[in-house]
């Protein structure tokens, strides 16, 4: 009776094994973004569901949108090219990637480029300071 027991355990347990197999796990992958080259703008993705379409919505500081649709590799990943693309140093812009088996990922709102630098506004030395 007990081996019997044994080995009906380690039957549910292999089972259990090849079916997270065969289905992939989620959390396996976590679709994502990165930033490959500002000029032309390149974007690398890496996570979406293989052979999986997907849609790419570039919003810019003037709020033109661009979109682009591509096909991830087997392994999930892929490169897509906006050459038209100008974002703003600093003003920055927003990605968002929408995939037809239902990965969704996005870039922070607003990203900013690398080069943006926090600039101050030069004191009015003519006005007595407030306070």
């Amino acid at each position: 009776m007990r081996r019997a027991t044994a080995f009906l355990a380690v039957l549910v347990a292999a089972a259990g094994l090849l079916a997270a197999a065969v289905t992939g796990s989620p959390a396996a992958s976590t679709p994502r973004l990165k930033l490959i080259a500002a000029s032309p703008m390149t974007v690398r993705g890496s996570g979406f569901v293989a052979h999986e379409h997907v849609r790419l919505r570039l919003r810019e500081r003037d709020h033109a949108l661009t979109t682009r649709t591509v096909t991830a590799s087997s392994t999930g990943s892929f490169t897509a090219t906006f050459p038209a693309a100008r974002p703003g140093r600093c003003e920055g812009f927003s990605l968002a990637a929408t995939g037809s088996r239902g990965s969704r990922t996005s870039m922070p709102r607003p990203f900013q480029l690398p080069a943006c630098r926090s600039v101050r506004a030069p004191l009015d030395r003519g006005r007595p300071p407030l306070g």
